[in-house]
């Protein structure tokens, strides 16, 4: 067993008070040599080290290379030498809280202005003056109050605001180079505020169009009253102007608002900005035309951008797509602005290097989204899908016009049922099955409208229209149109169209034999129909009566045999129907008995049904019989003989046997043509 090791602190007794147990101890490790220290100090307030920076910076402009150590030495001991206490702070001494040590803490509290506002008047204006005071309401507002205060006090004076005497509708920005010159001239010296300002869109539209602009209240006395004017209610205060979404940047528009002010004669107190769409209506169309945004519900976004985004999604680039696009623009621009400023630090670097003049500390370059610096912002593919919509319904008359005004000489319709499938159901149930579309003889688009099922009733209006605007717009009405389902919208479409059968002859409007005589029903045949269960049994009654039964009992009867139901096809078709009609034929009564309503067949129609005396004449009774027992719950078949039901005649079948025709499928109407010699 070993001895016990006596050594070091025993357990549970703490440290001595400055013991560096656990960790360095003071003053230990190899101490900065004096070429590494003097690396870190700095000629321009500017840092040549920073931490977790790379060290092979080859290829870097140099105003991002802000770890090069390649520096000038001349310039670094003239600048030394000029201001020995600028130095910049070693990499030991980062401070989280301040990543840019060569700024100073400062507070945007110093006025940029050095006159008074009567003094900018009356002397030569520069860029600069249109530059505000940052205070805690942010850079952009400020500035934003002091290019209100400059309308005003033009408007005092004159009925125009100065940018319309200047021939514009803006208030531009000063120019980076200027406004970078102009700020380094001033006391407190090169800053990034004048690149945060933006354009302001002045709208002051009663200063030239002096037509009255009358109240648009319906209930209003004065309504669309040239007497009673509107009047000025001044500047908006929240927010004082609204922000518009540009490209590459954003800009505002400033207005004012006009009310009709309520006094002893009347008037109903609502206003309207001058850009609201009332207010739009009333000016010169040139006038409106120059107004340059689409507004939305609280912001506003630039007509041209708007287009842009329509065309682009025209040609399948998506809302998501957009969202990316912009934020890069944006991004980018402010990107931008912030190398201009770091450009001109430099600038302002090898000025007070060339003249040896103190170092100077600048202000970092505010990020994106700083609300109360450069406030960037950039939209959400929500916002531009719903300002898309919006803006889509808004032109939609204009739009509903151009196409109307299209010609159509040669048309070409069809349904198509590929749309609706990224439709959306109602409780699981498709609201539309089709698309159904209209072409010209360009290829454009003449009338397109969803439709809840294929049936022609639906686009009878749309067709109808579409004749009358070609007679509105005086182009000539449809000669020729294309279709692939010639037979059953034929009818319709002349009747909608009646230029498409002008001059036109139908070639075979009844079939293969509409050469020979049309079949009629005789004159002594009647008719007879059958809705109600009891009329139905008493007809069954009718018939079975008829049988003699009594001296006779294998006399037999023959009686005409059809069914009839509706029978749909297509996307949402439902292929064949309930049956809706059987029909009975004697040799001086036609029984129509209407069966769609019941649930199951009368017990006298059973009887006749299933009777081997009663002889059932027709074409294919066999699935006939079948359909019914699908149909009718009950329904019990008759015996059969071999592969054919007892009581029944095939007429295919049967004029296969007599050599009339060579296929038992034949159909009803080339029999009676064969037999008759008529056209059923």
């Amino acid at each position: 067993m070993s001895e016990k090791n006596t050594r070091g602190r025993p357990l549970g007794v703490p440290n001595k008070p400055g013991h560096s147990a656990g960790g360095a101890r003071p003053n230990a490790g190899r101490k900065p040599s004096q070429s590494a220290t003097s690396s870190n100090k700095n000629s321009g307030g500017i840092p040549t080290s920073l931490p977790n920076v790379r060290k092979d910076t080859r290829g870097v402009f140099p105003i991002f290379n802000m770890a090069r150590k390649s520096q000038d030495t001349s310039s670094t001991q003239d600048n030394s030498t000029a201001n020995p206490e600028a130095g910049g702070s070693n990499i030991n001494e980062f401070d989280p809280q301040r990543p840019f040590s060569f700024l100073p803490e400062s507070t945007f509290s110093e006025s940029l202005h050095s006159a008074s506002t009567d003094d900018q008047e009356t002397s030569g204006k520069s860029p600069e003056d249109d530059i505000p005071a940052d205070d805690s309401e942010g850079i952009i507002t400020t500035y934003l109050h002091s290019v209100k205060d400059r309308l005003s006090k033009s408007l005092t004076g004159d009925v125009m605001p100065f940018c319309y005497r200047e021939n514009s509708f803006w208030v531009r920005k000063p120019d980076p180079i200027f406004a970078m010159r102009n700020a380094a001239k001033t006391d407190e010296g090169l800053n990034p505020t004048p690149l945060y300002l933006p354009d302001v869109f002045t709208w002051l539209p009663h200063t030239i169009d002096r037509r009255p602009l009358t109240c648009q209240n319906k209930n209003c006395n004065r309504y669309q009253d040239p007497e009673k004017r509107l009047k000025d209610k001044g500047w908006p205060d929240t927010p004082i102007a609204r922000k518009v979404i540009g490209l590459e940047c954003n800009y505002y528009i400033m207005t004012k608002r006009f009310h009709c002010a309520k006094d002893a004669s009347g008037g109903c107190g609502r206003s309207w900005m001058l850009y609201h769409p009332d207010i739009l209506k009333q000016l010169e169309p040139a006038l409106a035309d120059r107004f340059p945004a689409f507004l939305t519900h609280r912001s506003a976004i630039d007509k041209t951008l708007l287009a842009l985004i329509r065309a682009g999604i025209v040609h399948h680039i998506s809302s998501s797509a957009w969202e990316e696009i912009l934020q890069e623009l944006h991004v980018r621009e402010h990107d931008i602005r912030e190398l201009w400023y770091l450009q001109s630090i430099q600038h302002e670097r090898m000025l007070d290097a060339k003249w040896q003049r103190p170092v100077k500390q600048y202000r970092p370059f505010s990020a994106f989204n700083t609300k109360s610096q450069y406030a960037g912002y950039s939209p959400s593919k929500k916002f531009i899908t719903n300002v898309y919509l919006d803006f889509m319904e808004n032109i939609r008359v204009c739009l509903d016009q151009c196409v109307s005004a299209l010609p159509g000489l040669i048309l070409q319709w069809d349904h198509s049922f590929k749309v609706p499938l990224y439709m959306m159901h109602l409780n699981g149930i498709k609201i539309f099955v089709a698309l159904f579309t209209v072409l010209n003889e360009f290829g454009q688009v003449r009338y397109q409208a969803f439709v809840p099922t294929k049936s022609l009733v639906h686009i009878r209006a749309g067709m109808e229209a579409i004749t009358k605007s070609l007679q509105d717009h005086g182009h000539p009405q449809p000669i020729l149109g294309f279709t692939d389902n010639v037979g059953a919208d034929i009818r319709t479409f002349m009747e909608c169209t009646p230029s498409l059968g002008k001059s036109v002859k139908l070639v075979d409007p009844a079939g293969l034999f509409s050469h020979l005589p049309q079949m009629e029903l005789p004159p002594n045949v009647s008719p007879i129909l059958c809705k109600t269960t009891y009329e139905i049994e008493t007809a069954c009654h009718g018939i079975l009566e008829l049988l003699d039964t009594e001296y006779n009992v294998t006399s037999t009867i023959n009686l005409g045999f059809d069914m009839e139901w509706e029978y749909s096809t297509g996307i949402g078709g439902t292929g064949s129907k309930k049956t809706a009609i059987i029909q009975l034929a004697l040799p001086y009564s036609v029984y129509l008995l209407r069966v769609y309503s019941l649930e199951k067949l009368p017990g006298p129609l059973e009887t006749v049904l299933r009777s081997k005396r009663i002889i059932k004449i027709g074409r294919n009774i066999g699935a006939d019989f079948s359909k019914l027992v699908q149909d009718f719950r009950g329904f019990v078949l008759p015996n059969k003989t071999g592969n054919q039901y007892e009581g029944i005649i095939e007429l295919g079948s049967l004029a296969k046997q007599k050599q009339i025709t060579s296929n038992a499928n034949t159909s009803l109407s080339t029999l009676v043509a064969a037999v008759f010699q008529k056209n059923l």
